[in-house]
C-alpha cells in the first residue's frame, strides 16, 4: 500500500513539473530568448533602426530606393538590407510578408535563406548577420520581424 502512495506522489509531482515547464516554455523562456519586431508604420523604428532584448534590427537603404514605412509594413526595395546583431547568438529569423506575393529570396551574410507561402525564414547562427534584397528584385512587404 505504501508503495502504491509514494508512485501515485510521484506521478503527481512528474505530472505538475511538466505543466510548470511546459508553461515556461510556452510563456516565460519564448520572450528571453528572442524579440518580435513590429514594422507597422515605424513600428518604433528610429532612423530605421530598433533594439529589443539585446536584439538590434536596422533596415537600411543600401543600393536602390530608400526603404518606405507604409501603414501595416515596411517596403524594402531591391538593395536594401535589413542587418541583425546581438549579444548572443541568432539561430533563426522569420519574415511576415503582407501576402506571398511581396515574399521575397534575400541574399544572406551567412546561415541559410528560405521562403514558403507569406514566410520568409533565415537559419544559421551568428551574432551579426546582414540579409539584402538583391537587383532586380520587386519590394518585399514585410509585417513582422521575429528573431
Amino acid at each position: 500500500m505504501k508503495q502504491f502512495t509514494i508512485s501515485s506522489q510521484l506521478t503527481a509531482i512528474g505530472k505538475r513539473l511538466a505543466m510548470v515547464l511546459t508553461m515556461l516554455l510556452t510563456i516565460g523562456i519564448g520572450t528571453m530568448w528572442g524579440a518580435t519586431f513590429t514594422t507597422t508604420s515605424s513600428g518604433g523604428f528610429s532612423n530605421g533602426t530598433k533594439t529589443i532584448d539585446g536584439i538590434t534590427v536596422t533596415i537600411a537603404k543600401g543600393s536602390g530606393s530608400s526603404p518606405s514605412w507604409q501603414s501595416g509594413h515596411v517596403r524594402v526595395y531591391q538593395g536594401n538590407t535589413i542587418s541583425f546583431s546581438s549579444t548572443s547568438s541568432i539561430v533563426s529569423i522569420t519574415m511576415t510578408a503582407t501576402s506571398s506575393s511581396y515574399v521575397k529570396e534575400f541574399t544572406a551574410s551567412t546561415g541559410n535563406f528560405s521562403t514558403s507561402g507569406s514566410t520568409m525564414s533565415w537559419e544559421g547562427s551568428a551574432t551579426s548577420l546582414t540579409l539584402t534584397l538583391p537587383s532586380g528584385s520587386a519590394q518585399a512587404r514585410i509585417t513582422q520581424i521575429v528573431v
